[in-house]
């Protein structure tokens, strides 16, 4: 870029003095104005300020609600509730309410008889809880009991939380989560925990500074639920002058009440749609206007500084301006520094443009040849590696399809010479084809699998069944003559796709059967080791050197040797007897053992 010329020179004291008035006159006029408005912006600012608190603390008592609901929905899952199991459910209950101190868990039949308590001792006689129906004494006291919210939930089906309610067996305040159990479209029973409001007080005091800041927590019959400051207001109803809309109204509001300690205060207030309590943030009016007040001195105390600041920063890099700029043009340029004159002159500026464009242009075209050098040595690497991946791959399959040919070459060379020997030449024939047609299967699916169109089929497999015929289809074909082919185990159920894996194993069992000498032992064994599931091919055949491991599982990849690497592990989570959720995920690795280690292992874990 060149900086335009000026036809006469400026000494740079006017340069100097011409910046200040450009900085500082704006200054104050932009100054004047902002203080008069300042006073109403902080009232604004401080007004959504209380809202936003309010939303997030809404937020984060729903949030605490939502893994309360969760808990009780994963323990509605329990197996201890199909095989009917109270006291092992009732384990399960007291386990999860330790997460939340002070709170039992209840279990409640579809007819009202609670089937669990985990606040009472095993045995002891247990209340129909929906023949006690909840009950408000008065207007200013607390609805006992929680039937409504029970039948609630058997008659919609979905999980729901209470009001604030006097317990019937621990006569104190408390709050509900219900959650139906369901089975088989049904809801058969309800699970509940009931907690103390006070664990609430916490959430609802993050953030808080300052002594008039108070949360309050109310609920939808307009009681205090949890309170920030004032602990003794729980379960009072709050007063009409406060201000708070329950059920009806906007859901988020701020306004000017009276606080429930009797000073005029402003009220921030947001209303939660999952549990219909309200969360209202208050700050007293005294508070709110010394903040005002106190930010209007900042603001003037700052603006005040930093135009005293403004003006002296510009006189001191004023003074300082010349000697860098010509000190860099020097050097930008490879001539000597020279020292400043009294006069800023355009021609300085221009001589600094210049150098800084001069050197620029030589990096940048440096950096690109530089770029364009990699790039080209990549390109010829990348392309060397895909050509010899291509000649070995090529090589292998040449050699793979070369052998069954020969074969049938050689049969059809014999039966064209002695017609008689043709029953006994077909089955070799057939054989070589079989393998011919597996080689082929086998360059598709590599096919599919680097065009990305390789699909799997997941459905539930019983690894110990399909071992079991794997083994049995190379008994009955007679590939297993010359061995000893054995397979033990368990049941194990894993979700995976059944042809696929077929096809592991059968390559496993087939290339132990290859490289296994006559007479040798292959073992196929079926075992759980923790959560997973453990599928093991096993013989006595060599092992394989280990400085070759590290390829065991590179493309078109054959050991130099008679070693060879065949030790592939897939990782997934499975339990024995069980059906994988849909849509888990599984993992791979590569496990390796000694090659001196006489019994050779394949294994595939699932």
């Amino acid at each position: 870029m060149r900086l335009p010329s000026i036809n006469k020179p400026w000494p740079f004291s006017r340069y100097q003095i011409a910046l200040v008035l450009l900085a500082v006159l704006p200054l104050v006029a932009v100054f004047g104005l902002l203080a008069r408005w300042r006073g109403q912006d902080l009232r604004d600012s401080g007004n959504q300020g209380m809202l936003r608190t309010a939303e997030a603390l809404s937020l984060v008592v729903d949030r605490e609600i939502g893994i309360v609901r969760s808990s009780l929905e994963t323990l509605a899952e329990s197996e201890a509730i199909d095989r009917r199991d109270i006291a092992a459910f009732s384990r399960e209950a007291s386990r999860v309410a330790e997460r939340w101190p002070g709170s039992w868990i209840v279990l409640t039949d579809r007819s009202g008889p609670q089937l669990i308590n985990t606040s009472l001792p095993a045995g002891t006689p247990l209340p129909n809880r929906l023949a006690m129906d909840s009950a408000q004494v008065g207007e200013r006291e607390l609805p006992i009991g929680t039937a409504r919210d029970i039948r609630k939930v058997f008659a919609v089906g979905t999980a729901n939380n209470s009001h604030l309610f006097t317990s019937i067996a621990q006569k104190r305040p408390v709050i509900a989560v219900n959650a139906p159990v369901v089975r088989d479209g049904a809801i058969g029973y309800v699970v509940s925990i009931t907690f103390p409001p006070q664990g609430l007080i916490d959430l609802i005091s993050v953030g808080l500074q300052g002594a008039g800041r108070r949360t309050t927590l109310i609920d939808g019959n307009g009681f205090i639920v949890a309170r920030s400051q004032q602990p003794d207001l729980i379960a009072t109803r709050v007063p009409a002058t406060f201000g708070v809309p329950l059920e009806d109204g906007p859901a988020t509001g701020i306004r000017t009440v009276t606080a429930l300690t009797g000073e005029p205060a402003y009220l921030a207030y947001a209303r939660s749609p999952v549990t219909g309590w309200t969360v209202a943030f208050t700050v007293l009016k005294a508070d709110a206007d010394r903040e005002v007040a106190t930010g209007l001195l900042r603001t003037g105390v700052v603006g005040v500084i930093g135009l005293v600041l403004s003006i002296l920063l510009a006189l001191w890099f004023g003074r300082r301006l010349r000697s860098p700029m010509l000190a860099l043009a020097a050097k930008a340029s490879g001539k000597p520094a020279a020292m400043p004159g009294t006069a800023f002159l355009s021609s300085e500026l221009v001589e600094i443009d210049r150098a800084i464009d001069a050197g620029s242009r030589a990096r940048e075209a440096e950096a690109i040849e530089r770029e364009r050098r990699l790039a080209a040595e990549a390109r010829r690497e990348e392309a060397d590696a895909a050509n010899r991946a291509k000649d070995q791959f090529l090589a292998m399959v040449g050699h793979e399809l070369r052998n069954p040919l020969a074969a049938i070459s050689n049969a059809a060379t014999v039966m064209g010479q002695a017609p008689a020997t043709g029953p006994s030449m077909i089955p070799i024939m057939k054989r070589q084809l079989e393998h011919l047609r597996k080689l082929v299967d086998d360059l598709l699916d590599v096919a599919r699998v680097t065009s990305g169109k390789f699909a799997l089929v997941s459905e539930e497999v019983d690894l110990f069944e399909l071992a079991a015929t794997c083994v049995a289809d190379f008994v009955r074909t007679g590939r297993s003559a010359d061995h000893q082919l054995n397979v033990k185990g368990e049941n194990v159920c894993i979700y995976a796709d059944s042809d696929r894996m077929a096809q592991v194993l059968t390559n496993l069992v087939d290339n132990a059967l290859k490289f296994t000498p006559a007479t040798g032992t292959i073992t196929v064994s079926v075992m759980t080791e923790g959560p997973e599931a453990l599928l093991r091919v096993e013989d006595t055949g060599d092992g394989i050197l280990g400085d070759e491991l590290l390829h065991i599982l590179s493309r078109a990849w054959r050991p130099r040797t008679g070693a060879r690497a065949r030790e592939v592990a897939g990782r997934s989570a499975a339990r024995p007897h069980q059906r994988r959720e849909r849509g888990s995920r599984q993992r791979s690795r590569v496990h390796r053992e000694n090659a001196a280690d006489p019994m050779r292992r394949t294994w595939q874990r699932a």
